[in-house]
């Protein structure tokens, strides 16, 4: 029963543990996926403004509110899923802050391209602000992702580390299960075996008892509490002129009388 006990509280912690390291490993992968989300949101948004500026073909323009909205949706689903540190949760807030610049950088660079023309954008961007930014915001998500690949490595391990324990203890909780029996087994088979001993030895006395009863001269007779005969030697009953044990007093007095 304690063997049992023991086994189902480890298994239970072990559970709770893998359950614990899944969940974070999860949380990570959805943090690198954002990460990226946002990385290929950002690259996208770059080309399709060099494109116009390019071209002059609106078509390529992005909706600005659209991609404001999905970088805010991208950036406060990264803030919910780092709340648990407060490194990683600082490292979203300026990841945020220069997604944002960039937007409104981009932006600028439109409307100055809209109000002045194509000389007037290209000394926005030949500036080199737009390079920066950019370096900035690749250089923020890599640091958001070397921390995380680094917690995702290391829940990974726990993980195998709680499943080897896990097999080691349902190893450990065979054999020790097999070993108890094995000596359930062998108690089970001396205590029997000492019982059949007991016996044969019992019965050895006992016959050794009624050849000595039956070999004393004198008449012997045995009666429990109850009037019941337990015993006539042969010398009793041919004192008694009887050849049968009667079971108890009153049978006796049938017979003599």
């Amino acid at each position: 029963m304690l063997l049992i006990l023991f086994s189902q509280h480890f298994a239970y912690l072990n559970v709770k543990s893998l359950t614990s390291q899944n969940s974070h490993v999860n949380s990570t992968i959805r943090i690198l996926n954002q990460t990226a989300h946002l990385a290929y949101v950002t690259k996208e948004l770059q080309s399709n403004v060099r494109g116009y500026l390019i071209t002059g073909n609106g078509k390529s323009l992005p909706d600005r509110q659209g991609i404001h909205r999905q970088i805010q949706a991208i950036t406060d689903t990264l803030k919910n899923l780092v709340a648990y540190d407060a490194a990683q949760t600082l490292r979203v807030a300026e990841l945020t802050r220069i997604s944002f610049e960039l937007l409104g950088f981009l932006h600028h660079t439109v409307q100055v391209y809209q109000a002045s023309g194509a000389d007037s954008a290209s000394g926005i961007i030949r500036s080199g602000e737009g390079v920066r930014l950019f370096n900035l915001l690749k250089n923020k998500i890599d640091e958001i992702d070397r921390f995380e690949n680094i917690q995702l490595n290391l829940h990974r391990k726990k993980a195998q580390q709680t499943h080897e324990k896990t097999l080691l203890q349902i190893i450990g909780t065979g054999v020790a299960g097999f070993l108890i029996t094995l000596l359930a087994i062998i108690f089970l088979f001396q205590d029997r075996l000492k019982q059949r001993n007991l016996k044969r030895e019992i019965y050895r006395k006992e016959r050794q008892l009624s050849q000595y009863l039956e070999a004393i001269p004198d008449g012997i007779m045995v009666v429990n509490p109850r009037e019941e005969i337990l015993l006539i030697n042969q010398s009793g009953k041919e004192l008694l002129g009887i050849t049968e044990m009667p079971e108890d007093l009153a049978a006796l007095l049938d017979q003599v009388m």
